[in-house]
């Protein structure tokens, strides 16, 4: 009793939920919202926007520079140089001089104008701020991918529940028919309590088999939804068919140029290089040039208001201990690492796309397997039928064929959604969305 009060609260919960159906949502759709609906990829938005502005910094090394510095004192009294110059008879008349040595009030002014002529690490400098910005642009690009991949894996989920669960409810309908069939007999003194028994056990397992579906493909919506970040209740639908993947090899070629994570990988490689150069600028001088203005108050040592000087600024650090040496040795180990990194993961992307390609095929023979088999369960069904009606089959005869139709229909279902799945992966795995559609726009 325990049992059949609680399946039937299950199927009255499930009833209530097919009853509030929710909107239904292709894949497409349930991709573009994923990603406009990410708080991660806002995230990363925003470290894209911060690598950028380090490159803008990094620009700036190389433009000139311009700087003011100003003073103003106050001295608590005024310093005078005061003589008498003799007359000279025949010449000059007597005179007398006053001349300020320091001002009560001072004031000074400076312009500095700097440019650097020649850096040989500037460069380098400026191409590592540039790549750690694409590989930023590619952390992004990646975490969008595997948003992607989660969506897809959480709506196929869902889709196979969805039609796992249509296939269960024509089984239960047929199964309640039998019961029907079976009390009719019974009431008509022509079959037997084991047969009713036997038909009710089969409707309870049938109407077990579609509440566990149906609520599984409640949850899995729930799950998708979560990735959506939505709150409004969604269903599910097949997706449109793609065409038959290209040659394995065309595949693996796309793949290598489009997944994100390899430019990441490509992009760290090239951020160790550009830093490999930097370390040996290290070993170049530097020439800088630099044009200074003065504007200040006159005084008997300074009878100039304005002054101005120009200067080149040579630099070369000869040697330093060895450090330069050991960090250029050091960077030049990260370059092969990186490169390595680079290596393992375009195998990796590789190998992943020929293991989705054998998965494919795979799911292409187990669709025409599984619907030969399914049309011929059929057929067995029909045939005991038509022998239990000629008296050389048994009732048990017909329900062990009904349960192997029931069975090969959910293979069916099974390996039909595992082939849609399994091309939408390949051409995923390739960056594409679909033939000539990029995955990521």
């Amino acid at each position: 009793m325990k049992a059949n009060w609680w399946l039937s609260l299950c199927l009255m919960v499930v009833s209530t939920g097919a009853a509030a159906a929710g909107r239904p949502v292709t894949l497409e759709e349930a991709r573009s919202t994923a990603l406009a609906q990410s708080l991660e990829g806002a995230e990363l938005d925003l470290a894209l926007a911060q690598a950028r502005s380090v490159a803008e910094s990094a620009w700036a090394t190389l433009r000139p520079s311009v700087g003011v510095t100003g003073q103003l004192t106050y001295n608590d009294h005024e310093t005078a140089l005061s003589y008498d110059i003799p007359a000279i008879p025949g010449f000059s008349e007597a005179s007398s001089v006053n001349q300020i040595v320091t001002p009560q009030w001072d004031y000074r002014g400076t312009v500095t104008l700097s440019q650097t002529l020649f850096n040989r690490r500037a460069y380098p400098a400026l191409g590592v701020a540039e790549s750690l910005a694409e590989v930023a642009g590619a952390e992004r690009a990646t975490a969008q991918y595997r948003l992607v991949e989660g969506v897809d894996e959480a709506y196929f989920a869902a889709l196979l529940l969805a039609r796992s669960s249509e296939v269960a409810s024509r089984n239960l309908a047929t199964s309640r028919v039998e019961l029907e069939r079976a009390e009719k007999l019974l009431s008509g003194r022509v079959g037997t309590e084991f047969a009713v028994t036997r038909a009710k056990l089969s409707v309870q397992s049938a109407e077990q088999d579609v509440a566990s579906s149906q609520l599984g493909y409640r949850q899995a919506l729930e799950s998708l939804a979560a990735l959506l970040r939505s709150d409004d209740a969604v269903e599910v639908v097949a997706p449109v068919a793609l065409p038959t993947p290209p040659a394995r090899a065309a595949l693996t070629e796309q793949a290598l140029l489009s997944r994100p994570e390899l430019a990441r990988a490509a992009g760290l490689a090239t951020v160790e290089s550009h830093k490999l150069e930097e370390g040996e600028g290290q070993l170049w001088p530097t020439l800088a040039a630099q044009l200074q203005s003065n504007l200040q108050k006159t005084t008997a040592f300074n009878d100039e208001a304005f002054r101005w000087n120009a200067a080149l600024i040579f630099n070369w650090d000869l040697y330093a201990g060895g450090a330069t040496v050991a960090e250029i040795d050091r960077r030049a180990l990260s370059v092969q690492r990186a490169e390595l990194a680079q290596r393992r993961a375009e195998e990796a992307v590789t190998r992943g796309l020929e293991q989705a390609y054998t998965r494919w095929e795979r799911a292409e023979s187990l669709v025409a397997s599984s619907r030969s088999r399914s049309e011929l369960s059929k057929a067995l069904l029909e045939q005991a039928k038509r022998s239990e009606a000629g008296g050389t089959a048994s009732r048990l005869d017909v329900e062990l064929a009904q349960s192997q139709a029931y069975g090969a229909e959910l293979a069916v279902v099974q390996a039909e959604v595992e082939q849609t799945a399994s091309v939408v992966a390949l051409y995923r795995m390739a960056g594409l969305a679909k033939p000539g559609e990029p995955l990521l726009k």
